[in-house]
C-alpha cells in the first residue's frame, strides 16, 4: 500500500513530467534522430588532395591512394551525415562538416507536413512546460496552504489534461516527421542520396520521453480521481448543503425581522405577525407558515445525510 501511494504521490507526477520535457527538449533540438551514409563520386586528386580522390596521371604520391577493384566502389566515397528535426549534417571531404536546415532539403509536396510537424512538436515541449509549472504551484500550494487543496486539486486537472494531449501531439509530430524524412530521401535533391540510414539515438530518446510522459499523465489523472472524483463530491455536497441552509435561514431571519418592523406587503398587513387564535386551532400568517415548512425540510435533509 505504501507502495501505491508513493506511485500515485504529486511529486512523482512533478518529477515525471519533469524528466520527460527534459529528454524530449534534449532530442527534439538535436540533429541525430537519423544517421547514415551517402554514396559520392571521389574528386580528382590534386597536389592539395591525396586521399578520397581519384588519381591523376603526374600527381605524386598516387601509390598511397586505396582501391576497391572487387565491389566497385573505387571511385566512390562514402561520407556519413546525421538528420535532425531542424538540422541535417553531412561530412565534407574537403572540409570537416557541412550543415543545413531541413526543410531546404524537403520537396515541396512535404513542407506542408514538414511544418506541421514542427509545429505539434514545439505544441508538446510547450504543453509539457505548462504541465511542469501547474504541477510546482499545485506542490507550492500543498506545503504552504493546505486550507486551499482545491485550488490544488484544480492545477493537477488542468495539468493531466495538458500532459496527456502533449503526449499525443508529440507523437503525431514524431510519426510525420519521420514520414517527411523518408520522402525526402526518396524524392530529396540530387546532392542528398543517402546510401544508408538507420535510427539514432536522438529518436530513441524522444520516444522514451513520450513513454514518461504518457506515465506523467496518468499518474497526474490517478492522483485528480482517488482525491476529487471520489472524496470530493462529498465533501462539495456538504459545502453546498451548508450554503443553502445558510440561505434559508437568512431568509427565515430576515422575514421574521421585516415583520416585526412593520415593512411587508399589503398581503401579509391583512395577517398580524403573531399567531391568529380561530376556536381551538391556532394559525399562522402565510409567510411564516411557509418558512417554518421549509425549515423542517431542510432538518429533514440534514437527518437523511447524517445517517
Amino acid at each position: 500500500m505504501a507502495f501505491l501511494k508513493q506511485m500515485r504521490s504529486p511529486r512523482l507526477s512533478f518529477i515525471q513530467t519533469v524528466a520527460s520535457l527534459f529528454l524530449g527538449a534534449v532530442s527534439i533540438m538535436s540533429s541525430y534522430w537519423c544517421v547514415g551514409k551517402q554514396k559520392v563520386p571521389k574528386p580528382l586528386c590534386s597536389p592539395a588532395k591525396h586521399s578520397n580522390c581519384i588519381p591523376v596521371p603526374g600527381v605524386s604520391n598516387s601509390s598511397s591512394i586505396d582501391f576497391s577493384w572487387e565491389t566497385g566502389d573505387d571511385r566512390f566515397v562514402f561520407p556519413t551525415f546525421h538528420t535532425g528535426l531542424f538540422w541535417t549534417c553531412e561530412e565534407n571531404i574537403y572540409k570537416d562538416e557541412k550543415c543545413r536546415g531541413f526543410h531546404t532539403l524537403t520537396p515541396g509536396s512535404e513542407k506542408a507536413m514538414m511544418w506541421l510537424s514542427l509545429s505539434l512538436e514545439i505544441m508538446y515541449v510547450g504543453l509539457l512546460s505548462i504541465s511542469c509549472v501547474l504541477l510546482c504551484v499545485q506542490l507550492c500550494i500543498r506545503a504552504c496552504c493546505p486550507s486551499t487543496q482545491r485550488w490544488g486539486q484544480l492545477l493537477n486537472a488542468f495539468a493531466a489534461v495538458f500532459t496527456v494531449l502533449a503526449g499525443l501531439l508529440g507523437m503525431v509530430g514524431h510519426m510525420m516527421f519521420m514520414q517527411v524524412f523518408q520522402t525526402t530521401v526518396s524524392m530529396g535533391p540530387e546532392d542528398f542520396k543517402p546510401h544508408s540510414y538507420g535510427y539514432s539515438w536522438a529518436f530513441y530518446v524522444a520516444w522514451f520521453a513520450f513513454t514518461v510522459c504518457m506515465s506523467a499523465g496518468v499518474s497526474t489523472l490517478n492522483n485528480y480521481t482517488k482525491k476529487v472524483l471520489m472524496v470530493g463530491p462529498r465533501h462539495f455536497s456538504a459545502t453546498g448543503l451548508e450554503l443553502f441552509l445558510c440561505c434559508v435561514f437568512m431568509h427565515v431571519v430576515l422575514t421574521l425581522r421585516l415583520w416585526e418592523i412593520g415593512v411587508v406587503p399589503h398581503s401579509v398587513l391583512q395577517h398580524p405577525p403573531g399567531p391568529h387564535v380561530s376556536g381551538d386551532s391556532v394559525s399562522h400568517p402565510p409567510g411564516l407558515r411557509r418558512d417554518k415548512s421549509i425549515s423542517n425540510h431542510v432538518a429533514t435533509l440534514v437527518q437523511r445525510l447524517q445517517k
